[in-house]
């Protein structure tokens, strides 16, 4: 079965739904048994269901709906979901509600998107089962990583999320004194052998990420595999290439790469702002009915509520940031469902920050960044962003979670906040109804994934 197949099987799936959705809608509205509805009812049902169908099929193609190559994450899943259902809501009241007689009340759009909505994301949910137990052997991708530094586990950590790719080893080119951390140390072997393992293995996929001083028959080995078939992968190693828009150049037939500094332009900046207003509107009074309690209790208790921090925002610009006065010793639920940075409203309601972009840090980091690292300073700081999502917190490494926010930087979008904005909600949600985790038994023990191994391949 092929990937174009079951995407247009996904997409038939969604389709039928909403017919069912938009029949249960009508019927829970006016009560009327479907087998007695007359003509001109059954009009309305087909046209509501026109409308909704080519609504959906724009934004199944257009935001990847399907979610098959992307990351496999029920979060992520259901908040592309969730958006792509709060744009087609958007849709149908601006353009068709008031142009002809599309959904005769509001209650039955109510009805219908609700209906519709918890449809796609339990056959989503179930797809991503059988994905993950049952995946047809034609989908899987048989992958196999060549290198051993900083960037090739990136790529390992990221496939290891998509279960349509089977990761089948990581081959260590040179020889190196300390193998990394939880790597098996197999038995050494050649580029020969490397072939022979590649044909044996059925290797559909090489991802290399290379040094310099690679042997020149490891680059022999990645042109002999293309000739078998297989599709190799380079990996760079030039930071420059991740934080930067790229696109290929050919010049009398000689290949170039050509990097372009992303800039947010003067109407991206407004459209950023509009999107922080319009979600504050709600969410300000919100925050004051959580808040509100405990200001009382704390008053009482002659705690402090509030504390404030000097962060750096755009360009570099101081501002005080605030944020609820921490608890105590014991996590609470404020804590878990980082709730603790709702006084950040203010901060987004002045314009210092925004609902989505890097977490500001302190100036003493600041002075640490490097030219690339400094370049998550190009958009306001915001409450929650990639990193955060991602699992990233304050106290880890600015490094990795620069990563994450280099590339919100690069591929900044208004869809993409939302996207992000109703993932965060989702995450604060699920935080707060668990319970805590208790502490690990041995810390530092590093966790390997049982389909992984590591070969320590070097020149026989």
């Amino acid at each position: 079965m092929q990937y174009r197949w079951i995407r247009l099987f996904i997409l038939a799936g969604d389709l039928l739904w909403a017919w069912l959705a938009c029949e249960l809608a009508f019927h829970a509205r006016t009560l009327i048994p479907l087998g007695n509805l007359q003509s001109p009812h059954w009009s309305q049902l087909q046209q509501q269901f026109q409308d909704s169908a080519v609504i959906w099929i724009c934004l199944y193609i257009f935001m990847r709906l399907d979610c098959l190559r992307d990351t496999w994450e029920s979060e992520s899943i259901a908040s592309r979901i969730i958006t792509a259902c709060l744009l087609m809501t958007a849709i149908l009241l601006s353009l068709f509600y008031g142009i002809h007689d599309l959904i005769s009340s509001r209650l039955e759009l109510f009805y219908f998107l609700t209906l519709f909505t918890l449809g796609v994301l339990v056959l989503r949910a179930g797809i991503r089962q059988w994905l993950l137990h049952w995946p047809p052997p034609s989908l899987l991708h048989r992958v196999l990583l060549l290198g051993e530094d900083a960037v090739i586990e990136e790529v390992r950590d990221r496939l290891r999320g998509n279960p349509l790719y089977q990761l089948l080893g990581q081959i260590r080119p040179v020889r190196t004194a300390v193998p990394p951390p939880g790597a098996t140390t197999l038995r050494p072997i050649n580029s020969l052998e490397l072939l022979d393992f590649i044909t044996r293995q059925r290797v559909d996929e090489i991802f290399a990420s290379l040094p310099e001083s690679v042997p020149l028959e490891w680059h022999t080995v990645l042109e002999r595999a293309r000739k078998f078939g297989v599709r190799v992968h380079i990996v760079p190693h030039l930071y420059e290439l991740y934080v930067t828009r790229t696109r290929l150049l050919e010049v009398s037939g000689m290949p170039m790469i050509v990097t372009e500094e992303p800039q947010l332009r003067l109407s991206s900046r407004w459209y950023k702002r509009a999107f922080d207003l319009l979600f504050l509107i709600p969410l300000l009074p919100l925050a004051v009915l959580l808040l509100f309690p405990v200001w009382l209790r704390r008053r009482r208790q002659g705690r402090p509520f509030l504390q404030s921090e000097w962060r750096c925002g755009i360009h570099g610009k101081l501002f005080r940031m605030w944020r609820l006065a921490p608890e105590g010793n014991d996590e609470t639920w404020w804590e878990r469902g980082r709730l603790r940075e709702l006084p950040q409203l203010w901060n987004v309601a002045r314009g210092q920050m925004s609902l989505i972009g890097p977490r500001p840090e302190a100036p003493e980091k600041i002075k640490h960044y490097s030219n690339w690292t400094a370049r998550r300073l190009l958009v306001k700081p915001g409450i929650a962003g990639l990193a955060q999502v991602h699992g990233m917190r304050d106290h880890d490494e600015s490094l990795d979670k620069a990563r994450f926010d280099l590339q919100y930087v690069l591929r900044w979008s208004p869809l993409l906040d939302l996207i992000l904005l109703v993932q965060t909600l989702l995450y604060v949600v699920r935080q707060m109804l668990q319970r805590p985790t208790p502490p690990p038994a041995q810390a530092g023990q590093v966790q390997t994934s049982p389909v992984m191994e590591t070969i320590n391949a070097h020149r026989a």
